[in-house]
């Protein structure tokens, strides 16, 4: 098989693939760094945000949300968000589209983000307050930064 081939040709194969292998390495160097990183994740909040504020500003939805008359298509829309949400009614949890973290309505904040680090990850957490006359409405948005998947059972 070598006398088919002369010594160059594999020679130049091997420099090639070591060359692609070498681009290859850079590439994925560039992806990790902390820039890079920062970049993705603010660019993922963005993206995140932006579904958000579609989701508040529709009020049909949010309406049905607090009188419990969601259907099952649009359950399962608010199930798929990337972010969690959690409706209360004068401090009581009416609606959750999750059972994995549960986001805590914080009064001293106002509509300030804060950061919240438990066992679960870490989370950006937003309240807003929706202006409906006498009931207090809120709505507590957790944006997930970090999922930590904590082994749940003790062996």
């Amino acid at each position: 098989m070598f006398r088919k081939y002369p010594y160059w040709a594999w020679l130049l194969i091997s420099i090639t693939l070591w060359v692609i292998n070498g681009l290859h390495f850079h590439a994925h160097r560039q992806e990790l760094l902390p820039e890079t990183m920062a970049e993705a994740v603010k660019n993922d909040l963005q993206q995140k945000e932006k579904s958000f504020n579609t989701f508040i500003n529709n009020k049909d939805l949010l309406r049905r949300i607090y009188t419990d008359s969601l259907t099952e298509k649009e359950s399962i829309q608010l199930n798929h968000f990337a972010y969690f949400i959690y409706a209360y009614n004068n401090d009581t949890l009416v609606y959750w589209n999750t059972n994995k973290v549960i986001g805590n309505i914080n009064d001293s904040i106002g509509d300030k983000s804060i950061l919240i680090h438990n066992d679960k990850g870490v989370f950006l957490e937003k309240c807003c307050y929706l202006n409906t006359g006498k009931n207090s409405k809120k709505i507590v948005v957790l944006f997930p930064i970090y999922i930590s998947y904590p082994l749940e059972n003790e062996y």
